[in-house]
Protein backbone atom coordinates (compact mmCIF):
# COMPACT_ATOMS: atom_id res chain seq x y z
CA UNK A 1 0.00 0.00 0.00
CA UNK A 2 3.00 2.37 0.70
CA UNK A 3 3.85 2.73 -3.08
CA UNK A 4 0.39 2.87 -3.73
CA UNK A 5 0.04 5.77 -1.69
CA UNK A 6 3.74 7.21 -2.95
CA UNK A 7 2.34 6.71 -6.82
CA UNK A 8 -0.80 8.28 -5.73
CA UNK A 9 1.02 11.28 -4.81
CA UNK A 10 3.08 11.56 -7.27
CA UNK A 11 0.15 11.36 -9.67
CA UNK A 12 -2.02 14.06 -7.61
CA UNK A 13 0.86 16.70 -7.74
CA UNK A 14 1.15 15.55 -11.46
CA UNK A 15 -2.49 16.82 -11.84
CA UNK A 16 -2.09 19.94 -10.10
CA UNK A 17 1.36 20.86 -12.07
CA UNK A 18 -0.84 20.23 -15.74
CA UNK A 19 -4.03 22.41 -14.39
CA UNK A 20 -1.93 25.46 -14.86
CA UNK A 21 0.42 24.99 -17.61
CA UNK A 22 1.82 28.11 -19.06
CA UNK A 23 0.57 27.40 -22.58
CA UNK A 24 -3.36 26.92 -21.05
CA UNK A 25 -3.61 30.68 -20.12
CA UNK A 26 -6.11 33.26 -21.64
CA UNK A 27 -7.12 36.75 -20.50
CA UNK A 28 -10.87 36.26 -20.14
CA UNK A 29 -12.36 39.26 -19.17
CA UNK A 30 -9.48 41.15 -18.16
CA UNK A 31 -8.73 38.18 -15.78
CA UNK A 32 -6.02 35.42 -16.88
CA UNK A 33 -7.85 32.05 -16.75
CA UNK A 34 -6.25 28.29 -17.68
CA UNK A 35 -7.99 26.46 -20.07
CA UNK A 36 -8.45 22.65 -19.72
CA UNK A 37 -9.88 20.51 -22.50
CA UNK A 38 -13.39 18.59 -21.31
CA UNK A 39 -11.75 15.04 -21.45
CA UNK A 40 -8.54 15.94 -19.76
CA UNK A 41 -10.32 18.12 -16.90
CA UNK A 42 -13.14 14.62 -16.86
CA UNK A 43 -9.88 12.58 -16.69
CA UNK A 44 -8.12 14.44 -14.43
CA UNK A 45 -11.87 14.67 -11.84
CA UNK A 46 -11.53 10.62 -12.18
CA UNK A 47 -7.45 10.40 -11.03
CA UNK A 48 -8.72 12.98 -8.21
CA UNK A 49 -11.57 10.84 -7.16
CA UNK A 50 -9.31 7.47 -7.03
CA UNK A 51 -7.06 9.04 -5.10
CA UNK A 52 -9.53 10.34 -2.34
CA UNK A 53 -10.85 6.85 -2.08
CA UNK A 54 -7.04 5.66 -1.72
CA UNK A 55 -6.52 8.08 1.29
CA UNK A 56 -9.94 7.30 2.90
CA UNK A 57 -9.34 3.50 2.51
CA UNK A 58 -5.78 4.28 4.25
CA UNK A 59 -7.80 7.00 7.08
CA UNK A 60 -10.01 3.98 7.81
CA UNK A 61 -7.08 1.13 8.19
CA UNK A 62 -5.99 3.42 10.35
CA UNK A 63 -9.02 4.23 12.34
CA UNK A 64 -9.54 0.54 12.69
CA UNK A 65 -6.48 -0.35 13.90
CA UNK A 66 -6.52 2.31 16.88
Amino acid sequence: MNMNLRAQALNAANIADRLTWQTRTKMVDGEKVFVVPAGEATAMKEQLIAISHVLNDIADNQDASN
